[in-house]
């Protein structure tokens, strides 16, 4: 049930991210302090930042393949090109700001303190808080198409079809 595997992963990943967007958001939302925002803001960034890198990688050939031996509806193939567009479009539009805070400050790898309280005075956090908006437009879509396709996954149809062609049913174990 390799393909069920993928499908269910790339979706439990998307599920997970959308969850922690949510709960950094409340957070920033609720933040008192300059500095506070300002973390939430670095935390959310080295979010974006991994997200973007990760989802082209996950939405990539393999998972694409995936979907091909599923019986999804006419247009689902343009349909996640589309959502791996805009996933794209974030990405490059946002690279470079993303990766330098999630490098001098979200994950502490620049060992120069001086720089680094240089990149956390000069974070916006609204701005940051935009552009997680801005990824959640990319995200919203693919959350969607993956609860399309994990629908019709549970369709008892395509779960015995696919159990048929699984090593187990097709070269049982002799001597049973």
């Amino acid at each position: 049930m390799q393909h069920y595997e993928k499908v269910y992963n790339v979706g439990l990943y998307v599920m997970i991210l959308d969850y922690d967007l949510a709960i950094i958001s409340n957070y920033y939302a609720s933040a008192y302090r300059t500095w506070e925002r300002r973390f939430a803001a670095r935390q959310l960034a080295v979010i974006l930042y991994e997200a973007s890198e990760d989802l082209p990688q996950l939405l990539g050939r393999d998972f694409r393949n995936t979907l091909t031996c599923l019986p999804l509806w006419d247009g689902a193939a343009e349909d996640l090109n589309v959502i791996g567009k805009r996933l794209n479009a974030f990405k490059h539009s946002n690279q470079d700001i993303l990766k330098q805070l999630r490098i001098f400050v979200g994950a502490h790898r620049d060992r120069d303190a001086g720089k680094q309280l240089e990149v956390i005075d000069g974070i916006e956090p609204l701005a940051i808080y935009k552009l997680a908006a801005d990824f959640y437009e990319s995200i919203h879509p693919l959350t969607e198409f993956l609860i399309k396709v994990t629908t019709i996954l549970g369709k008892p149809d395509v779960i015995l079809s696919h159990l048929l062609k699984t090593p187990e049913f097709t070269n049982p174990p002799q001597g049973l």
